[in-house]
């Protein structure tokens, strides 16, 4: 899988269209930290009735939740501790 990628990622790179999928990586340490409360929130609040066109909106609403959140959590939390730290100068 990782060689995989490796080799695709230079084409990827070339393909301005697909740049949403840089955008996906960079939240996908979010995504992976918040997709547990989106959906333990929806568990505990929601109660859909076993129709198959009610679950596939709520499968669209909690994509588009857990999406949101992640992005919002990277953008005000995860991009601010990922700055380099200030260059110290050197000791004589």
């Amino acid at each position: 899988v990782v060689a995989g990628s490796l080799c695709v990622e230079p084409w990827l790179s070339r393909r301005p269209a697909l740049g949403y999928l840089r955008q996906v990586g960079d939240i996908s340490y979010s995504t992976y930290l918040c997709h547990t409360l989106v959906l333990a929130l929806a568990v505990g609040l929601l109660r859909v009735p076993r129709e198959p066109i009610r679950e596939l909106l709520l499968l669209a609403g909690l994509t588009a939740a857990i999406l949101v959140t992640s992005w919002v959590s990277y953008r005000t939390l995860e991009r601010r501790w990922r700055r380099p730290a200030p260059a110290t100068p050197a000791r004589p």
